[in-house]
């Protein structure tokens, strides 16, 4: 019976990858979803970078990774945009931010940005400083940090200003404040796949990645 379950996709492990960003809103989605389809597939869950998930998918570490992209992986891998978010700019309580709640392009590379390193969102990276670039503005990174809760803590040390996903606006982190751009048209989108490997069977990998997440 255990050996029936596990080939319909209803039992079994899952070793899902994710970065933080997955974890206010996917991926609580996902998994009263999987619970709802599969409550018999045991999930296993690891926050990791990028370029951790990467290495991990190729290794056979993880089943699945909900990750940035565009991110290259190798091998034969399947991928579904999950989600593509504007940034916004994350302050100090003490920046001089407009009566209208907005900040400045000019603002932001006086201030200096707070970054996720080069290495592990290399698209992000050179999108935001080429945006700065067009707008006008030479930005320099006073400061780098690899995960979204010590970004914030730079933020609130008054280390300069990070711009992330607008879904942060959902999370309460004491001095810091969130503002949209004026004038970041330019700014890259910031896109949340899954990618898992291609297999020419179903497995639960699948199943994962085609739950009904509502991507936009």
């Amino acid at each position: 019976q255990r050996a029936r379950e596990i080939g319909r996709g209803s039992a079994g492990q899952l070793t899902v990858g994710l970065v933080s960003s997955a974890l206010f809103d996917t991926l609580p989605r996902a998994l009263r979803e999987m619970r709802r389809l599969a409550p018999g597939v045991r999930v296993i869950l690891r926050e990791m970078s990028n370029a951790e998930q990467a290495e991990a998918l190729q290794a056979g570490e993880i089943d699945i990774g909900l990750m940035h992209t565009p991110v290259a992986v190798g091998g034969r891998m399947r991928e579904r945009q999950l989600l593509r978010d504007r940034l916004v700019a994350a302050v100090p309580d003490e920046f001089d931010v407009p009566g209208d709640g907005q900040v400045s392009m000019a603002q932001i590379a006086q201030a200096g940005l707070v970054m996720y390193p080069q290495s592990q969102l290399p698209s992000l990276y050179a999108g935001i400083l080429d945006a700065m670039r067009k707008a006008g503005h030479d930005a320099h990174v006073a400061q780098e940090a690899n995960r979204t809760l010590t970004v914030l803590s730079c933020v609130a040390g008054g280390c300069g200003v990070a711009l992330l996903p607008s879904w942060i606006r959902s999370m309460d982190f004491r001095g810091v404040r969130f503002c949209d751009v004026r004038d970041g048209q330019a700014l890259p989108s910031f896109d949340l796949s899954a990618i898992w490997p291609a297999r020419s069977v179903p497995t639960l990998a699948d199943m994962f990645a085609n739950l009904d997440l509502g991507a936009r």
